[in-house]
């Protein structure tokens, strides 16, 4: 939140509503929401903020020790981090109370997940 005030820029009357109709057609994807327009009467405020991160910028700043001084880092490895416990908390969850067959299938989803992502931290 704290970069979205920071560094993030002002979204237009237009671009709101864009993204309000976005926000309401993601149960009618694929075909409705093509067709779809929402207005927002009187005035609409939003930020907007895009950052990219390559892998292998996460994999110099953790041989670096950047992680440990610097704050933004410490930030982006704990938003990574969360955000890989819980795709693998959920697999192993739903692998964990499904039947056999289907846990078999979220266990094997959880080894692609993991071998891809050691490779490409490996390639990185």
């Amino acid at each position: 939140m704290l970069m979205l005030y920071e560094k993030g820029q002002p979204m237009s009357h237009s671009e709101v509503e864009e993204q309000f109709r976005l926000a309401q057609n993601t149960r009618m994807l694929p075909y409705t929401a093509r067709f779809s327009k929402y207005w927002v009467f009187g005035t609409a405020e939003g930020r907007q903020f895009s950052e990219e991160l390559p892998l292998r910028d996460f994999k110099l700043a953790w041989q670096s020790g950047a992680w440990r001084h610097d704050k933004k880092w410490r930030a982006r490895f704990t938003i990574a981090g969360g955000g890989l416990l819980m795709i693998f908390g959920g697999l192993a969850t739903a692998a964990v109370v499904s039947p056999l067959v289907v846990a078999l299938v979220f266990v094997a989803f959880l080894i692609y997940a993991a071998v891809r992502l050691a490779w490409a931290l490996w390639h990185a």
